[in-house]
């Protein structure tokens, strides 16, 4: 008797275990934060030692200013505005300025302990909000960021639920060249938008170069007129994948049509079933 409840015991402590191990899947160091500072704020960002934190903007930075190089080192990332920091240092305080086209950030950079540094500071809250009166439109570069980061900001509380939806896709295009996974859209209602997000895969032996000028995307045989066509990577080799973004305007097409995929591949339309 006493070997069978030793068994049951053991059963238990191994799956209370395991169930502790999956709660734990998530770090609890490091903060996504979402701010709005005003161009005479000064923003207090916490970093670490042996860890980068993004400073995401609402358009490309031009400059970026440390007041100590030496104990801070910056990056710009033009491609998801913006920029990586890192201290160079175990301990120390330092300003930092960010520049984009249209104003001026203000930071002072406090170095901690990593338990309670900053992970992403989201300086582009704009976006979640009801546009003022008189704005008819919106950057590509929040319209991406609502395509990346859907699930996150959705969990904050930061998308507006009556203004963008989400629908999953799972449709596969192929061919001996290359494998697409178009896996969701996502609506904007005002203004209207209409975001398809894919993954390419390449095939071929040798390099694939994506072309958006030669990318298009159809509904019962009628092309759609995109307004913004975007690839993460634009060459690809065999066994490479980059993520791709079909943005239109203004067409007011359902998600649940059965659409067809045209993909521009070294300037020359490629057309996947």
């Amino acid at each position: 008797m006493k070997k069978y409840w030793l068994i049951i015991i053991c059963l238990f402590t191994a799956l209370s275990v395991s169930a502790n191990q999956d709660n734990g899947r998530y770090v609890t160091q490091g903060q996504v934060i979402y701010e709005d500072p005003q161009e005479h704020d000064v923003m207090l960002v916490k970093v670490a030692l042996g860890r980068s934190t993004h400073l995401e903007f609402p358009e490309e930075p031009d400059l970026v200013e440390p007041g100590n190089a030496h104990i801070l080192a910056t990056k710009i990332l033009n491609l998801h505005n913006a920029v990586s920091i890192w201290p160079l240092v175990d301990k120390g305080q330092t300003n930092l300025t960010v520049y984009t086209r249209s104003r001026r950030y203000n930071f002072e950079i406090l170095i901690v302990d990593p338990e309670d540094f900053d992970r992403v500071i989201d300086l582009d809250e704009e976006y979640i909000r009801d546009l003022p009166e008189g704005v008819k439109d919106i950057s590509v570069s929040r319209l991406l960021k609502i395509g990346r980061n859907y699930n996150v900001l959705k969990k904050a509380g930061a998308i507006n639920k009556h203004n963008v939806f989400r629908k999953g896709i799972f449709k596969q295009y192929s061919d001996d060249k290359v494998k697409v996974d178009l896996i969701e859209a996502f609506t904007h209602k005002n203004p209207q938008y209409l975001i398809f997000h894919m993954v390419i895969h390449s095939k071929d032996d040798k390099l694939l170069k994506l072309s958006e000028s030669a990318t298009n995307i159809y509904v019962k045989g009628q092309k759609l007129n995109l307004k913004y066509i975007i690839f993460d990577n634009h060459a690809l080799r065999k066994g490479e994948e980059t993520d791709g973004w079909l943005i239109l305007k203004d067409t007011y097409v359902s998600m649940d049509n059965d659409f067809s995929l045209g993909l521009g591949i070294w300037r020359e339309e490629h057309v996947l079933n």
